[in-house]
């Protein structure tokens, strides 16, 4: 059950980042005009371009010196709708605090069997 409450608790923080990421997010996004280009992002950010074993790059240089720098990364972004973007930050802050909500169920259940156990076992330590 620890592992399972420690999985918990982490799911609970991942959460509680995300929703006020979002929520930031949001913040930033209403300071700004109506006619102001807003982005989002699509497909992988952070993902770099395999570099071969040689360590060479498609141009047949160092992957920092030439063009297929292995510091590149895939990520694009799409122009989006100020509004359209808000509402839906706005409701993945909601989806987090209501997962937040489960979490907390599922941390305080966890945390109950974990004392009721160790409560048993006292106990039967305590009989002999």
């Amino acid at each position: 059950h620890s592992r399972q409450l420690a999985a918990v608790r982490a799911k609970v923080q991942a959460s509680e980042r995300d929703r006020r990421l979002a929520e930031l997010t949001v913040k930033e996004l209403s300071a700004l005009d109506d006619g102001v280009r807003t982005y989002k992002p699509c497909g992988k950010i952070g993902e770099t371009d395999s570099v071969p074993r040689s360590g060479r790059g498609v141009d047949g240089l160092p992957p920092i010196l030439g063009r297929t720098s292995f510091f590149r990364t895939r990520g694009r972004f799409i122009q989006h709708d100020k509004s359209a973007l808000q509402k839906e930050l706005q409701a993945r802050a909601e989806a987090d605090a209501s997962e937040i909500k489960a979490l907390a169920k599922t941390q305080e259940y966890l945390d109950r069997n974990i004392k009721d156990s160790q409560n048993s076992l006292k106990e039967i330590l305590e009989r002999r």
